[in-house]
C-alpha cells in the first residue's frame, strides 16, 4: 500500500513536466492506492476533511459485478472482478459521504473539467 503509493507519487512528480508538454490531463494530488479494498464511507468522509486545495484524484473502481463480468473474469483477472466495486459504489453514493463532501467544499468532477497539466489557473 504505502510503498506503491510512494512510488506512484514519485513517478508522477518526476514526470510532471513531460505530462504538461504532452497535453495529458492529470490532477495535482492522488489518493487511494493505500486504501484499495478498504475505501468505505468512513474513509471517504475522513479524506474529505483533509484533502489539500487543488484537484485530487481518489482511485477507485465502483460498479456492479454481474453475470457478464463474472463470465470474463478469467480473461481480465480477479482484480477487476470483485465485490470491492460494489462496496466502493455504496460508499460513493452514501448520503453521509455526499454531505461531508458538501460541508468540506469538495466538488466531484471528471477529467473534462481539469485544466491542462501545469496550468495554475
Amino acid at each position: 500500500g504505502r510503498l506503491k503509493s510512494s512510488l506512484i507519487r514519485t513517478l508522477a512528480l518526476s514526470n510532471r513536466g513531460e505530462l504538461a508538454r504532452s497535453g495529458l490531463l492529470t490532477t495535482e494530488h492522488f489518493f487511494g492506492i493505500g486504501a484499495q479494498e478498504r475505501l468505505d464511507a468512513g474513509t471517504l468522509k475522513s479524506l474529505a476533511r483533509v484533502l489539500p486545495l487543488g484537484t485530487c484524484e481518489v482511485t477507485c473502481h465502483p460498479g456492479y459485478v454481474d453475470d457478464e463480468l463474472l463470465a470474463i473474469s478469467g480473461q481480465v483477472g480477479g482484480y477487476w472482478v470483485n465485490r470491492v466495486r460494489e462496496s466502493e459504489l455504496a460508499a460513493l453514493t452514501d448520503r453521509s459521504v455526499q454531505q461531508e463532501f458538501r460541508e468540506n467544499e469538495v466538488a466531484l468532477i471528471n477529467f473534462r473539467h481539469l485544466p491542462p497539466t501545469g496550468d495554475t489557473r
